[in-house]
């Protein structure tokens, strides 16, 4: 560190230097080469293995499930102001309480604090689930994407990139 200020351009390209996700693996890899695994041991480590290497995928393929049980468009607003509230719950600044370096949040003129304006995105969520009668959908949505994750990678065979991966991800974490 150089002691100067970061500017925008040095976050920009801090954030283009970390990787957010794997790059999604092609199709014709994806859904190719199927086997049943011949112990239990060899299925858990088929299983590790395949959801490090096509993770990128699974969640593409979990979110077009999910995305294909709403049917309508105030669910899909609901989805998306869901997901953004778990987004505020899961900043640290709002989880620790801490200030935001902005200054609070202002809804009707009256100031709020992140956590109140987390938690209020969250509840407004809640009513517009409740009100497009899609709420019991979702646990459906991610049963049925986890489920064929879970088929999937126990029955997709390994290759050597995925083993190569799983290797050098057990490396990193041990160093």
């Amino acid at each position: 560190m150089d002691g100067r200020p970061a500017t925008a351009d040095d976050v920009v390209e801090a954030m283009r230097e970390f990787v957010w996700f794997p790059p999604p693996r092609p199709a014709s890899e994806f859904f190719s080469r199927f086997s049943a695994p011949r112990s239990c041991s060899k299925w858990i480590s088929r299983l590790e293995c395949n959801l490090y290497y096509y993770g990128t995928n699974y969640f593409i393929l979990i979110l077009l499930i999910g995305m294909s049980f709403l049917q309508k468009p105030v669910a899909i607003l609901t989805a998306f102001a869901t997901g953004l509230s778990i987004a505020f719950f899961s900043d640290s600044s709002v989880r620790h309480g801490r200030p935001s370096m902005k200054g609070s949040t202002h809804i009707c003129g009256r100031p709020l604090s992140m956590w109140v304006f987390a938690l209020f995105l969250f509840e407004v969520s809640c009513i517009f689930w409740a009100s497009s009668c899609n709420f019991l959908i979702v646990p459906w949505e991610l049963y049925v994407g986890l489920l064929v994750t879970l088929i999937h990678a126990s029955f997709r065979e390994r290759n050597l990139k995925g083993r190569l991966n799983r290797f050098r991800k057990e490396f990193r974490e041990a160093w």
